[in-house]
């Protein structure tokens, strides 16, 4: 055993390849494309992610017809707006955002997201598969007026957005073993 060798099959070689330079320059192209893609926004203002009427000037003496949050807020707000009373639409936004933290807590998600569709374990892939689609169709209710259709369907799909996101969150619980434990055995 040698001090410092990390190497797995033990070949002691200065024959090493750096990747230091490799790194600075994908992080520079990264670098470089944000700032890319920020002086188009700036300059140009070719890529509007907000909504229309968000751009009017505020004008203190009339109320909008319709409050219009920006596009990240949507589901949220449909939560707030489907929901009838104002302390249980706050508690169900507290109670979506602790589940979404919990979920980009676990471990090799994406992982399960990626591979395990892919051999055909649907166990993971179902639910968060029917998680997105709930997310995405609130976004799509906030945005829209508050009729009773979508109040209803923002109502069944907060359901399934929080049926779906324990469901992922219980059973990756009670199947993944940790073999971190057993390392030094």
């Amino acid at each position: 055993h040698l001090h410092g060798s990390t190497n797995p099959l033990g070949y002691d070689t200065a024959l090493k390849i750096p990747f230091y330079p490799n790194l600075l320059s994908l992080d520079v192209k990264g670098f470089n494309n944000v700032i890319i893609l920020f002086l188009i926004q700036s300059l140009f203002g070719i890529i509007p992610l907000s909504h229309p009427d968000n751009a009017i000037v505020v004008n203190t003496y009339v109320t909008p017809s319709q409050i219009v949050p920006e596009w990240y807020f949507l589901p949220f707000y449909a939560m707030l707006k489907t929901v009838p009373s104002k302390p249980a639409g706050l508690v169900i936004v507290l109670l979506s955002l602790q589940l979404l933290f919990l979920l980009a807590e676990q471990r090799s998600l994406t992982t399960i997201i990626q591979f395990k569709m892919i051999f055909g374990a649907r166990d993971y892939s179902v639910p968060i598969i029917w998680f997105m689609c709930a997310f995405y169709a609130l976004l799509w209710i906030g945005c829209q007026l508050p009729q009773d259709i979508f109040i209803l369907y923002g109502r069944l799909f907060i359901v399934l957005f929080f049926c779906s996101g324990l469901f992922v969150l219980v059973h990756y619980r009670r199947t993944h073993y940790d073999y971190s434990s057993q390392a030094n055995i």
